[in-house]
């Protein structure tokens, strides 16, 4: 039962959200569970539940904020270590995928009141009650471990005999399930899950137990990794996992753009995902970008730099420049060669294809993920481009501005290199916006313009070769009439 009271927020209801909405609210002593539905307004991407405890007179003090899990018609959240016998204020924040922010009436619910005879044995502490601990975060995923971190912020007045993890495939699982206990008291601790499934999402929650009871922390989600025999991420690979097609096969990105040396026929992929060559001659809009003394204008059969702009189909001989006098409809994908830093061995790799009905086209839109979050323009480390979001990527691991918009400047999402640390950590790849070369050798456009070859060609010869385009405010995946131009290489490996 939901009690309605007059509460009062800062922030002021948006005009054109109602009361259209089903919610359930289930109160426990101690817990809250709510599911939330839209049913006046086009749908969410996002909800933020904004909640905290009344004062004596009912009115809301400070608003705390958490996001909500979306299933698959409803929003949902558990809220656990609340105070007992308690009026709460709540109201949601909503997210469109238009990327609109809109706010809901304000509502309240209360705990119940501890009601239970006290459990046998020895006699509780006076005043003491359930422990408060909190759930951490899932890291070290791989296909078969994963690492959760925990912490108990308060005993209750009554000691920690036990504190641990607990895990399951289903939700909120218990001390009855797979579960580690890490010792005793209060404090923060972490445990290794082992023996996981590959590719299973399962749900992880915190638990500690004292004199009064068992209590747990928020449930997290995450997804273990496909199995490849050890189920570690191949090497030169990103751990984020993307689904390319319907019939659900993955794929990893390589950790950075693909470079190439001439004067000793290596390969390599980038050591930064935000790395590019760029030129030393900058043109209009062209901020430099060059690594290790390299240029792409000076690119060459004896060249000793590093270049990572090639014209299409050229993975044999990616020194050509220009004209149509080689055989650009004869297509030789760049991941059969040996990557030196990507296992160095030959058909480890491959590239995308291309096209109304390709695999580049499926990643960045016709994927269906939990967050329903693909893609965001944005600048990292300084650089221009699009950040690309793995199948499981969760929306709280870090709040990315305008998703799935393609009418957005890079500015719109400005990630430090430390920042990048943790979207990389989930699984994030980044395409930087590294430029164009134009016929020849004259290279443009790097750093405002990105532009990236699929593996499908269009027919007719040279005429045309699938990639994909962007700048701040577009993006666009179709066929290019001008294969002999150079551009950038992204490739990925099978995910099993």
């Amino acid at each position: 039962m939901v009690t309605l009271a007059a509460c009062t927020k800062s922030k002021e209801v948006h005009p054109e959200i109602g009361d259209g909405n089903d919610e359930i609210v289930t109160v426990g002593m101690k817990d809250v569970h709510i599911e939330y539905t839209r049913t006046d307004h086009a749908e969410l991407s996002r909800v933020v539940f904004h909640y905290c405890p009344a004062d004596a007179n009912g009115n809301a003090q400070q608003f705390e904020a958490v996001e909500m899990t979306k299933k698959d018609t409803f929003f949902e959240l558990t809220l656990n270590d609340l105070l007992s016998d308690t009026l709460y204020c709540y109201y949601y924040e909503l997210f469109s995928k238009s990327g609109n922010a809109y706010l809901s009436e304000q509502k309240t619910f209360r705990t119940q009141a501890f009601d239970t005879p006290e459990p046998p044995g020895p006699p509780t502490p006076p005043g003491a009650e359930l422990p408060t601990v909190i759930t951490g975060e899932v890291t070290g995923i791989t296909a078969h471990s994963a690492s959760c971190s925990g912490e108990v912020t308060s005993e209750g007045g009554a000691e920690v005999t036990e504190r641990g993890i607990c895990w399951s495939t289903n939700e909120n699982p218990t001390s009855g399930d797979n579960h580690i206990a890490t010792g005793s008291g209060i404090g923060a601790f972490t445990a290794v899950m082992e023996n996981l499934e590959a590719n299973i999402t399962y749900h992880v929650r915190a638990y500690a137990i004292n004199e009064v009871g068992t209590v747990y922390g928020l449930d997290k989600e995450f997804v273990t990794l496909s199995g490849n025999g050890s189920g570690d991420v191949p090497t030169g690979a990103v751990n984020g996992l993307f689904t390319i097609n319907e019939n659900g096969d993955k794929v990893r990105f390589s950790q950075g753009n693909l470079q190439y040396q001439a004067s000793t026929n290596i390969w390599r992929f980038a050591e930064n995902q935000w790395d590019y060559v760029g030129s030393q001659n900058p043109q209009s809009g062209d901020p430099g970008g060059t690594v290790n003394g390299s240029d792409n204008n000076n690119i060459s059969s004896t060249y000793s730099g590093w270049i990572d702009l090639f014209g299409w189909g050229t993975g044999d001989n990616p020194t050509l420049t220009s004209t149509f006098d080689n055989n650009y409809s004869s297509f030789t994908d760049w991941g059969s060669n040996t990557i030196s830093n990507g296992g160095n061995a030959t058909q480890q790799w491959r590239t995308l294809t291309g096209g109304a009905n390709g695999e580049w086209f499926y990643v960045f839109i016709e994927r269906v993920t939990p967050s329903d979050i693909l893609f965001a323009m944005a600048q990292v480390n300084g650089v221009n481009g699009v950040v690309l979001l793995p199948d499981n990527w969760s929306a709280s691991t870090y709040h990315l501005n305008d998703a799935n918009q393609i009418g957005v400047d890079f500015n719109r999402n400005v990630i430090s290199a430390s920042q990048w640390d943790i979207l990389q950590n989930a699984g994030a790849v980044f395409l930087p916006a590294a430029g164009c070369r134009q016929d020849g050798a004259s290279v443009y456009i790097t750093g405002s313009y990105g532009a990236y070859w699929s593996a499908s060609g269009g027919g007719g010869g040279y005429t045309s070769a699938g990639h994909i385009w962007f700048r701040g405010g577009a993006l666009f995946l179709y066929y290019n009439d001008h294969p002999h131009y150079g551009l950038s290489v992204r490739l990925v490996c099978p995910a099993d």
